[in-house]
């Protein structure tokens, strides 16, 4: 079968859950013997093709705004997309899931990454826009799949064909010797975020209850945070004054901070299934995360969940996963034997495989 997936700004991924999906997915397509092209974004000096992992890479001039450049890339590929001439097309968010259900007469399947059009954080006007976006690439797509089951029962009361796939994780990475960064060379408790630097990642809170722990725990824990975005300057400022806070920026391999962090927090305001998540899991760090989306449900007894927005809440967690070496340990123990048993990508690139093939026959 030729396939070809929408929805990736990078590729290989160098930002986003989407962009870690489609590299993961697309790369077992190939090994199962389809055809697989993917385009994403490029500025206009290194626009192309090449070929990696099998994978046949489009890169598509667009323009550099965190509004506008998925809508640029979507009108930009409907020529590139009928040359293509794919049996089938599988989009990811939705701005293509709009181009494939108005502009492309080609069978597709959706998924649905979280239903971002309730987020409350965003504008009405961009909210509204991606309502009509994703209602009309879920009615017209022959098979959506949602990646948390919050997401599958919203879509499931509106479409028949919906299939709840979650996000997965390559265990086997984190198993490689990799160089251990600079900053995390100490015998300090290491504690990790890794995100986007935007006001739903919920970053700041993170601080602010860091900033707010006893002198002595501060003492014997370093914050790490990785990732860039526009809340950059504002946040660094919360935390002038405060050596065990350290932003490393962005980075193209985040393997090795997950590989030698003690801890992981994500406390994010919204999430469909963050694969950060995993990745701390598969990495046998030890977990603390806001209770949204369908978090609590799968991973149940194997991290420490808190409310979303409550600074207290996540310094007392963060208390209590610092100070305690056991909870840490098996803490870590048990959400790596979870991930490694029910979030192999493996088994996940089957699932859709399947998913395509009855899509491809109009089922």
């Amino acid at each position: 079968m030729k396939i070809l997936i929408l929805g990736a700004r990078t590729y290989p991924p160098m930002i986003g859950g989407i962009e870690q999906h489609v590299y993961e997915v697309s790369k077992r397509l190939v090994k199962k013997g389809h055809s697989v092209e993917v385009i994403v974004s490029a500025e206009s000096e290194k626009y192309g093709f090449f070929k990696i992992n099998g994978v046949i890479v489009h890169k598509v001039p667009t323009v550099k705004s965190r509004l506008f450049s998925k809508n640029v890339l979507a009108l930009k590929s409907i020529s590139l997309i009928k040359k293509i001439n794919p049996d089938l097309i599988y989009a990811n968010d939705p701005t293509h899931g709009f181009l494939c259900a108005r502009f492309i007469k080609k069978p597709f399947v959706y998924t649905s990454h979280g239903v971002g059009f309730n987020r409350k954080d965003w504008a009405v006007y961009i909210r509204a826009l991606l309502k009509l976006y994703e209602t009309t690439a879920v009615s017209k797509a022959k098979t959506v799949i949602a990646v948390d089951k919050d997401t599958y029962v919203f879509w499931k009361k509106r479409k028949k064909n919906v299939k709840l796939i979650p996000n997965g994780i390559d265990v086997n990475k984190y198993k490689t010797n990799c160089k251990k960064p600079k900053i995390m060379d100490t015998s300090k408790i290491k504690i990790l975020s890794v995100s986007r630097l935007i006001p739903t990642k919920g970053v700041s809170v993170l601080i602010d209850a860091f900033n707010n722990l006893d002198a002595e725990i501060m003492k014997k824990s370093i914050l790490i945070i990785v990732g860039d975005g526009p809340d950059k300057v504002e946040l660094q400022e919360k935390c002038k004054n405060n050596k065990n806070i350290c932003f490393v920026g962005y980075v193209c391999d985040t393997n090795p901070f997950f590989k030698y962090s003690d801890m992981f927090v994500l406390p994010s305001f919204f999430e469909g299934m963050p694969i950060s998540l995993l990745e701390a899991m598969g990495s046998k760090n030890a977990c603390i995360s806001t209770d949204i989306a369908d978090i609590k449900e799968r991973f149940k007894n194997v991290l420490i969940l808190v409310e979303a927005g409550d600074v207290k809440q996540l310094r007392d967690a963060l208390t209590k996963v610092i100070n305690d070496e056991t909870l840490r340990r098996d803490l870590s123990e048990q959400a790596f034997e979870r991930v490694k048993n029910e979030y192999d990508w493996d088994s996940i690139a089957i699932q859709i495989e399947t998913v395509f093939k009855k899509a491809k026959k109009g089922l």
